[in-house]
């Protein structure tokens, strides 16, 4: 798929804003117990489970 030069802008800079948000929340997560990819690992899930509980109460009301 090719995009519009400004389309492309766009999606660019959503995706670096999600990227630094799941990073700053990985370095919260992050512990002696955790390292950083596991963290990330675990943001990606809770993140993709909340648009799935937020989608689901869409559909219900």
């Amino acid at each position: 798929m090719h995009l519009l030069p400004n389309r492309k802008r766009l999606m660019d800079t959503v995706k670096m804003i999600a990227y630094r948000a799941e990073t700053s929340m990985a370095g919260i997560l992050k512990s002696e117990t955790i390292d950083m990819p596991a963290a990330a690992g675990c943001c990606r899930i809770c993140m993709q489970q909340r648009q799935t509980f937020c989608l689901i109460q869409k559909i219900k009301f």
